[in-house]
């Protein structure tokens, strides 16, 4: 079970990649605190799944969500 935990976990170039941004950017959101939760292991920074979902969904615009509730009629 465990190794499947950890095989889901991201890097900072795979949530770069997943999100199809700068690896600078995303860099820069977790020294800010900007970015998702993140775990760090020494000088391995790992993201969880869930934890960028989370994020993402909490970075929702209230316009956002009106054209999903539309698109899903």
């Amino acid at each position: 079970m465990m190794n499947s935990i950890l095989d889901n976990l991201l890097d900072e170039s795979g949530l770069a990649a997943v999100l199809n941004l700068p690896l600078r950017l995303i860099r820069r959101w977790r020294t800010s605190g900007d970015g998702p939760a993140f775990l760090q292991f020494g000088d391995c920074v790992r993201y969880r799944p869930e934890d960028v979902l989370s994020w993402l969904k909490s970075r929702e615009t209230p316009r956002q969500r009106e054209s999903e509730v539309a698109h899903a009629r």
